[in-house]
């Protein structure tokens, strides 16, 4: 399963967002990095159907070829699911029913769920670790939480490729980890995959096979873990968009980053 993105460009409001993004993602996990501004959001909306394309062309190559730009917003959801990066606080309902919801796009119009959507929900949040918040409401449990339930609701979904928006933001850094460790796990059990923005360079380094750089709207760089030259290219880059100089080493449970110590004044 390839998700192949051709030519993308975005306006809005008669300004240019993105412009000729054109990039071929194949199964596991797809980190997006850029600086605050560069188009991560604007982008996984594109893909999500969110944001209307100026141009371009979005795929799913999967023994044949799926045009996901020219589906109705029901029928792109049996094929990608979509974890926004604001949570929806204010909604009051049970964190199962808000993970069932995941199941609409299988239902035929005013069909409420069935046993075995239900079961996929729950089999969801088990696998999250959230099955204990079945019953709990959605507004009322931490940021945290609520994260774990969008994707919880993004598995019950059953799609062939996953999108999230900062799925991190609101998890402490024991909950990253183990977030990303059980994304990867799903993605590699069922064969599919995920493309999500982050922040830290760090997790993308450790967790995802594929590194999109956006800089200023446009597709600066796609790194993949199998390219010789990976971990040169990708410090390189890491310094003309953070300023940071790292170094990686070697340790027993494999290779890391290390910063260089920078001087508060500068």
């Amino acid at each position: 399963m390839r998700l192949d993105v051709r030519g993308l460009r975005i306006c809005l409001q008669k300004t240019e967002i993105l412009r000729d993004v054109s990039f071929c993602c194949g199964p596991g996990l797809t980190a997006v990095l850029g600086v605050n501004g560069a188009g991560k959001t604007t982008l996984l909306k594109s893909l999500a159907g969110i944001c209307p394309l100026s141009q371009g062309e979005i795929w799913l190559e999967d023994g044949k070829s799926l045009a996901l730009h020219e589906m109705s917003a029901g029928r792109r959801a049996r094929y990608l699911s979509y974890v926004p990066q604001e949570s929806r606080a204010g909604l009051h309902c049970p964190v199962r029913e808000f993970v069932v919801m995941g199941r609409n796009p299988y239902l035929k119009w005013l069909d409420t769920p069935g046993k075995s959507d239900y079961q996929k929900a729950d089999e969801a949040m088990e696998s999250l670790n959230i099955r204990h918040l079945s019953e709990a409401y959605f507004d009322e449990i931490s940021g945290g939480e609520r994260r774990l339930a969008y994707l919880a609701r993004a598995r019950a979904q059953k799609a062939r490729w996953m999108v999230l928006d900062e799925p991190l933001a609101n998890l402490d850094f024991g909950r990253q980890h183990r977030f990303l460790v059980r994304l990867n796990r799903y993605l590699r059990t069922e064969g599919t995959g995920a493309i999500l923005s982050v922040h830290d360079p760090l997790l993308a380094y450790e967790y995802a096979e594929q590194i999109l750089v956006l800089k200023e709207g446009k597709l600066a760089a796609s790194l993949s873990k199998k390219d010789w030259d990976f971990e040169e290219t990708y410090l390189s880059w890491l310094r003309q968009l953070y300023g940071m100089d790292g170094r990686v080493y070697e340790t027993p449970e494999g290779k890391t980053i290390v910063w260089r110590r920078q001087d508060a004044k500068n």
